[in-house]
Protein backbone atom coordinates (compact mmCIF):
# COMPACT_ATOMS: atom_id res chain seq x y z
CA UNK A 1 0.00 0.00 0.00
CA UNK A 2 2.61 2.46 0.88
CA UNK A 3 4.42 1.75 -2.29
CA UNK A 4 1.50 2.58 -4.41
CA UNK A 5 0.87 6.03 -2.26
CA UNK A 6 4.56 6.24 -3.18
CA UNK A 7 4.62 5.83 -6.99
CA UNK A 8 0.92 7.88 -7.30
CA UNK A 9 3.38 10.69 -5.16
CA UNK A 10 6.45 10.36 -7.18
CA UNK A 11 3.57 10.69 -10.65
CA UNK A 12 1.71 12.94 -9.58
CA UNK A 13 2.45 14.97 -12.61
CA UNK A 14 2.24 12.49 -14.92
CA UNK A 15 -1.03 11.23 -14.05
CA UNK A 16 -2.71 15.10 -13.80
CA UNK A 17 -1.15 15.44 -17.08
CA UNK A 18 -2.57 12.77 -18.96
CA UNK A 19 -5.66 13.39 -17.20
CA UNK A 20 -5.72 16.66 -18.65
CA UNK A 21 -5.31 15.48 -21.84
CA UNK A 22 -7.80 13.23 -21.92
CA UNK A 23 -10.59 15.63 -20.56
CA UNK A 24 -9.41 18.11 -23.79
CA UNK A 25 -9.57 15.55 -26.07
CA UNK A 26 -12.63 14.88 -24.70
CA UNK A 27 -14.15 18.39 -24.77
CA UNK A 28 -12.82 19.11 -28.12
CA UNK A 29 -14.59 15.77 -29.32
CA UNK A 30 -17.78 17.56 -27.60
CA UNK A 31 -18.13 19.99 -30.04
CA UNK A 32 -18.68 17.94 -32.87
CA UNK A 33 -21.23 16.27 -31.52
CA UNK A 34 -22.87 19.15 -29.56
CA UNK A 35 -22.63 22.33 -31.35
CA UNK A 36 -21.86 25.60 -28.69
CA UNK A 37 -24.87 26.42 -26.37
CA UNK A 38 -26.45 29.76 -25.98
CA UNK A 39 -28.73 28.30 -23.16
CA UNK A 40 -28.34 25.84 -20.74
CA UNK A 41 -28.29 24.76 -16.38
CA UNK A 42 -32.02 24.88 -16.80
CA UNK A 43 -32.96 25.01 -12.81
CA UNK A 44 -36.50 25.09 -13.08
CA UNK A 45 -39.31 23.97 -16.08
CA UNK A 46 -43.26 24.35 -16.25
CA UNK A 47 -46.27 23.84 -18.21
CA UNK A 48 -49.52 25.20 -18.58
CA UNK A 49 -51.55 23.33 -20.74
CA UNK A 50 -55.41 24.21 -21.99
CA UNK A 51 -57.93 22.02 -23.09
CA UNK A 52 -59.18 22.25 -26.14
CA UNK A 53 -58.15 26.39 -26.17
CA UNK A 54 -56.58 28.72 -28.75
CA UNK A 55 -54.76 31.55 -28.41
CA UNK A 56 -52.44 34.28 -29.83
CA UNK A 57 -49.08 33.53 -29.45
CA UNK A 58 -47.93 37.29 -30.30
CA UNK A 59 -50.77 38.88 -28.04
CA UNK A 60 -49.97 36.59 -25.10
CA UNK A 61 -45.70 37.42 -26.09
CA UNK A 62 -46.77 41.60 -25.89
CA UNK A 63 -48.63 40.82 -22.56
CA UNK A 64 -45.48 39.46 -20.45
CA UNK A 65 -43.41 41.79 -22.66
CA UNK A 66 -45.78 44.98 -21.21
CA UNK A 67 -46.18 43.46 -17.13
CA UNK A 68 -42.19 42.90 -17.40
CA UNK A 69 -41.33 46.48 -18.49
CA UNK A 70 -44.23 47.98 -15.79
CA UNK A 71 -41.74 46.36 -13.32
CA UNK A 72 -39.03 48.74 -14.18
CA UNK A 73 -36.73 46.22 -13.81
CA UNK A 74 -32.61 47.30 -14.80
CA UNK A 75 -30.70 45.96 -17.65
CA UNK A 76 -33.31 43.78 -18.46
CA UNK A 77 -33.59 42.83 -22.13
CA UNK A 78 -36.68 41.16 -23.93
CA UNK A 79 -36.73 39.69 -27.38
CA UNK A 80 -38.03 37.11 -29.87
CA UNK A 81 -36.07 34.34 -30.66
CA UNK A 82 -36.17 31.12 -33.09
CA UNK A 83 -34.59 27.81 -31.37
CA UNK A 84 -34.52 25.47 -34.25
CA UNK A 85 -36.53 22.01 -34.05
CA UNK A 86 -35.76 18.57 -34.99
CA UNK A 87 -35.23 19.63 -38.61
CA UNK A 88 -32.90 22.23 -39.73
CA UNK A 89 -35.40 24.04 -41.78
CA UNK A 90 -37.39 24.22 -38.86
CA UNK A 91 -37.83 26.67 -35.65
CA UNK A 92 -40.26 27.77 -33.14
CA UNK A 93 -40.17 31.32 -31.71
CA UNK A 94 -39.68 31.69 -27.79
CA UNK A 95 -40.02 35.31 -25.86
CA UNK A 96 -36.67 35.50 -24.50
CA UNK A 97 -36.15 37.12 -21.15
CA UNK A 98 -32.42 38.27 -20.10
CA UNK A 99 -31.14 39.53 -16.98
CA UNK A 100 -27.41 39.58 -16.01
CA UNK A 101 -26.69 35.64 -16.55
CA UNK A 102 -30.20 34.69 -15.78
CA UNK A 103 -32.40 33.69 -18.93
CA UNK A 104 -35.92 32.68 -19.16
CA UNK A 105 -37.13 31.07 -22.23
CA UNK A 106 -40.80 31.10 -22.65
CA UNK A 107 -42.75 29.23 -25.39
CA UNK A 108 -46.45 29.27 -26.05
CA UNK A 109 -47.79 27.30 -29.30
CA UNK A 110 -50.58 25.25 -30.17
CA UNK A 111 -50.99 21.57 -29.76
CA UNK A 112 -53.94 19.67 -31.92
CA UNK A 113 -57.02 20.90 -30.70
CA UNK A 114 -55.19 22.34 -27.50
CA UNK A 115 -52.99 25.23 -26.42
CA UNK A 116 -50.07 25.17 -24.39
CA UNK A 117 -47.22 27.44 -22.80
CA UNK A 118 -43.87 26.45 -21.33
CA UNK A 119 -41.44 28.47 -19.29
CA UNK A 120 -37.35 27.16 -18.83
CA UNK A 121 -35.24 29.38 -16.22
CA UNK A 122 -31.55 28.78 -16.85
CA UNK A 123 -28.31 30.20 -17.91
CA UNK A 124 -26.80 31.99 -21.79
CA UNK A 125 -23.59 30.41 -21.19
CA UNK A 126 -20.82 32.26 -22.90
CA UNK A 127 -17.92 30.23 -24.43
CA UNK A 128 -15.91 29.16 -21.05
CA UNK A 129 -18.74 28.39 -18.73
CA UNK A 130 -19.65 26.15 -22.12
CA UNK A 131 -16.32 24.51 -21.89
CA UNK A 132 -16.29 23.90 -17.96
CA UNK A 133 -19.37 21.89 -18.22
CA UNK A 134 -18.57 19.56 -21.26
CA UNK A 135 -15.62 18.47 -18.71
CA UNK A 136 -16.52 14.84 -17.84
CA UNK A 137 -17.78 14.56 -14.18
CA UNK A 138 -16.74 17.50 -12.62
CA UNK A 139 -16.85 20.08 -15.30
CA UNK A 140 -20.17 21.77 -13.36
CA UNK A 141 -18.26 22.30 -10.00
CA UNK A 142 -15.86 24.20 -11.49
CA UNK A 143 -18.01 26.12 -13.13
CA UNK A 144 -20.03 26.76 -9.76
CA UNK A 145 -17.04 26.96 -8.14
CA UNK A 146 -15.51 30.20 -10.86
CA UNK A 147 -18.61 31.94 -11.36
CA UNK A 148 -19.80 31.73 -7.95
CA UNK A 149 -22.14 34.36 -6.43
CA UNK A 150 -22.67 35.94 -3.35
CA UNK A 151 -25.67 36.07 -1.41
CA UNK A 152 -27.36 38.81 -2.52
CA UNK A 153 -26.55 38.08 -5.98
CA UNK A 154 -28.57 34.89 -5.33
CA UNK A 155 -31.25 36.47 -3.61
CA UNK A 156 -31.78 38.84 -6.83
CA UNK A 157 -31.51 35.88 -9.15
CA UNK A 158 -34.48 34.42 -7.00
CA UNK A 159 -36.54 37.92 -7.04
CA UNK A 160 -36.15 38.08 -10.70
CA UNK A 161 -37.54 34.48 -11.32
CA UNK A 162 -40.71 35.48 -9.07
CA UNK A 163 -41.04 38.67 -10.86
CA UNK A 164 -41.31 36.45 -14.54
CA UNK A 165 -43.36 33.92 -12.63
CA UNK A 166 -45.65 36.68 -11.98
CA UNK A 167 -45.87 38.31 -14.78
CA UNK A 168 -46.48 34.91 -16.47
CA UNK A 169 -49.34 34.64 -14.57
CA UNK A 170 -51.32 37.53 -14.97
CA UNK A 171 -50.41 37.82 -18.30
CA UNK A 172 -52.85 34.29 -18.41
CA UNK A 173 -54.96 35.61 -16.26
CA UNK A 174 -55.88 38.39 -18.65
CA UNK A 175 -55.36 36.27 -22.03
CA UNK A 176 -57.79 33.87 -20.88
CA UNK A 177 -60.45 36.19 -18.70
CA UNK A 178 -60.71 38.54 -22.28
CA UNK A 179 -61.28 34.86 -24.55
CA UNK A 180 -64.04 33.79 -21.58
CA UNK A 181 -65.68 37.69 -21.63
CA UNK A 182 -65.96 37.24 -25.71
CA UNK A 183 -67.73 33.47 -24.94
CA UNK A 184 -69.93 35.08 -22.64
CA UNK A 185 -71.21 38.05 -24.73
CA UNK A 186 -71.73 35.75 -28.11
CA UNK A 187 -74.81 33.89 -26.81
CA UNK A 188 -76.23 37.30 -26.01
CA UNK A 189 -75.50 38.72 -29.18
CA UNK A 190 -77.11 35.64 -30.64
CA UNK A 191 -80.32 35.57 -28.59
CA UNK A 192 -81.15 39.11 -29.04
CA UNK A 193 -80.76 38.41 -32.76
CA UNK A 194 -83.73 35.78 -32.59
CA UNK A 195 -85.78 37.12 -30.69
CA UNK A 196 -85.73 40.41 -33.31
CA UNK A 197 -87.18 37.81 -35.90
CA UNK A 198 -90.90 37.22 -36.26
CA UNK A 199 -92.79 34.87 -38.24
CA UNK A 200 -95.01 36.52 -40.83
Amino acid sequence: MYGFLQFLLDNAWVIFKYIGIFCLIWVIFSYFTSPIRSFDNITNTWYQPFADQHYSVSDFYTLVEEMLKEKKIKNLEISRVHHSEQYVLSSRQYLQILWGDQMVLVCASPFGTDFFISVRHGQPLNFLQDFFMRIPKIGKWIAAAYFHKSFYRLDTDAMFQATVKYCIDHAIQRMTAAIAGRMDIAPEIGTASHSSIHPA
